[in-house]
């Protein structure tokens, strides 16, 4: 049933989110911790892999790692951001003001440093779905 100013995501309760990090490991262990909490995770390797998912299933929530190889995580965001709305948040391990500067004019959201605590990376994907 559909709620007169519910919204989609609302309707649909759960969360999709893009990894895109290049350390496969990582982007394995978020995959399944964010599944468990809930979230619909697909996962990338690099950009070419993250545009190909994102068509397929638009995410509401792209995690990207700014170091990416080839197209670096800034680039791929205004990428993904031009095939429909989706909220970014940098996950990376780089802590530089310039990097944190070139995200924040791409449209991240969020900038959160390596190793990321679970819980608390749950908390902002809802809030930043939410908007």
């Amino acid at each position: 049933m559909v709620v007169p100013g519910e919204s989609e995501l609302a309707r649909r309760k759960t969360i999709r989110v893009l990894v895109v990090d290049d350390n496969r490991a990582a982007a394995k262990a978020l995959q399944i911790g964010l599944s468990l909490l809930g979230c619909d995770v697909d996962i990338a390797f690099d950009a070419p892999d993250a545009l190909a998912a994102a068509r397929r299933t638009p995410p509401d929530v792209a995690l990207v790692d700014i170091g990416l190889p080839g197209t670096d995580g800034c680039e791929l965001g205004g990428l993904l951001r031009a095939l429909g709305p989706v909220a970014l948040i940098a996950v990376t391990g780089r802590s530089s003001d310039v990097d944190r500067a070139r995200a924040a004019e791409a449209g991240f959201t969020h900038y959160l440093l390596k190793p990321v605590e679970l819980q608390h990376l749950h908390r902002i994907i809802v809030g930043a779905a939410d908007r």
